[in-house]
């Protein structure tokens, strides 16, 4: 994946920059708040953080060493989805 992110207002995210696999990724609610941030290492997901989107932290994602929870919201707060890792790979979506 190589890339960067765009911020709802059209600004180009600066911490947003994946090329050739590593690096970080961060999106952002329509709000402007920031939804989540992945790092990436070899194509894998390694840590994750997500937050909902009244901007507190997501109590159950927890990715770290490439393994565990991220949890995504949507606008409105309810959960869109979850995504298993083992390992930097999905297991269970």
């Amino acid at each position: 994946m190589t890339g960067v992110s765009w911020k709802p207002n059209g600004e180009k995210c600066p911490v947003t920059n994946v090329k050739d696999g590593n690096g970080v990724s961060v999106w952002y609610y329509e709000s402007g708040k920031k939804r989540v941030e992945g790092n990436y290492r070899d194509g894998k997901t390694v840590p994750a953080v997500a937050w909902k989107p009244n901007g507190d932290k997501c109590p159950v994602t927890n990715v770290v060493n490439g393994n565990g929870v991220w949890v995504w919201y949507n606008d409105d707060g309810t959960e869109s989805f979850r995504t298993t890792y083992k390992d930097g790979e999905i297991v269970k979506r």
